[in-house]
């Protein structure tokens, strides 16, 4: 492998940020697995059919029901008949985040932050700045489809990379 050292350690870095940002998101949500993903999308995205959190999300459309069945109990998730061009049965429902729900993805979107901080809080300013022109060249080739880009940024602080200077968004923009 040409780059094998490189490789590894950046592997080692997505699985320890990964397991970190899991653990602090799911302790802010309530919720483990796809719960904290869900909650932010909807926050920065409200209005979505399950068929499309699914899609984001990677689940089956039965597991996202089970899951916004779930978060609907704990009071975090409501559902809405969908307006003009909804499915054409009509049982297409659209995904709205109830006042507790907007804190939730609030905290979790601060969790992630806050793992992500304390990460990078050891690099100096260049270091950064490098680190961001890197991983925007890595996440440009990553972001094959607009779905691809989606499920890359379910997580993602819209607020800190607006789309039309995320380098996902970007990559796929002549797809959507």
């Amino acid at each position: 492998m040409k780059h094998a050292r490189t490789a590894n350690l950046l592997g080692a870095l997505t699985i320890a940020l990964g397991d970190r940002v899991t653990e602090t998101t799911s302790e802010s949500a309530g919720h483990g697995a796809a719960a904290p993903s869900a909650l932010v999308t909807m926050y920065q995205t409200p209005g979505l059919t399950i068929a499309a959190l699914a899609r984001v999300l990677g689940l089956s459309h039965a597991g996202t029901v089970r899951l916004v069945d779930r978060l609907a109990a704990d009071g975090l998730v409501t559902r809405r008949r969908a307006g003009v061009g909804a499915g054409a049965d009509g049982r297409e429902v659209a995904l709205h985040l109830e006042p507790n729900g907007t804190r939730t993805a609030r905290a979790v979107l601060h969790a992630r932050a806050a793992v992500l901080d304390a990460a990078l809080s050891t690099l100096a300013a260049r270091d950064v700045a490098l680190l961001e022109r890197v991983l925007s060249r890595v996440l440009t080739v990553l972001s094959t489809d607009p779905d691809v880009a989606d499920h890359i940024c379910r997580l993602c602080d819209e607020g800190a990379c607006p789309t039309a200077t995320c380098p996902v968004e970007m990559a796929i923009a002549p797809q959507r």
